[in-house]
């Protein structure tokens, strides 16, 4: 399995760029020698963005939300990276889970969470990322066992901890009766941390 956190790394690396103070994807793909483009011909269907490896050029398409936009370029700038991979089962996935470390790696991310604690928006912001992003990332950068509740159901990162069942989880957060936990609500469910 592919160590993304590593290859984060050796990306930023390759792009002379510190991960403690990173730029945004745009300067990241500049310093790759990455041409970005915007033309929505150049794209299938309804496609939002797609690198062309041929010519080294990640085509956009126009009018994305900024936002949107540097989620896109992360993630075609992950594309290009595991492209030597080979194409196989599970590769788009990775290439998510790629795109999401590069969006914050853990020496930035490591840096504002020192600065700011558990403060979602503050932790978010800088990434453009959503709350839940940013709960998820404190998990995993911190340690500290996490559990983020949205819609779609509990997503765990951090050290293991004696969680509750997921029904049993979800149900408590939804009644607020969840004690000995931080439960902070975000837009787009709740992060939970265990105390």
């Amino acid at each position: 399995m592919l160590d993304t956190e590593a290859t984060t790394l050796r990306l930023y690396d390759a792009a002379d760029v510190d991960p403690e103070y990173p730029p945004g994807p745009h300067e990241v793909a500049l310093r790759l020698g990455v041409e970005v483009r915007y033309d929505a011909r150049k794209l299938m269907g309804a496609s939002r963005a797609n690198f062309d490896p041929s010519r080294n050029v990640i085509w956009l398409r126009p009018g994305l939300s900024l936002p949107t936009e540097m989620l896109m370029l992360w993630h075609e700038l992950a594309e290009r990276e595991l492209l030597p991979l080979g194409w196989t089962e599970g590769h788009e996935q990775l290439c998510d889970q790629l795109a999401y470390r590069l969006r914050m790696p853990r020496p930035g991310f490591a840096w504002v969470a020192e600065e700011v604690g558990p403060a979602w928006t503050a932790l978010a912001r800088p990434w453009f990322a959503s709350h839940v992003a940013a709960g998820l990332r404190w998990g995993e950068v911190t340690g500290e066992p996490t559990a983020v509740v949205t819609h779609s159901g509990v997503r765990y990162r951090g050290e293991r901890w004696a969680w509750p069942h997921e029904e049993e989880l979800l149900a408590r957060v939804a009644e607020g009766s969840l004690h000995g936990h931080a439960v902070d609500r975000v837009r787009g469910g709740a992060v939970v941390r265990a105390r």
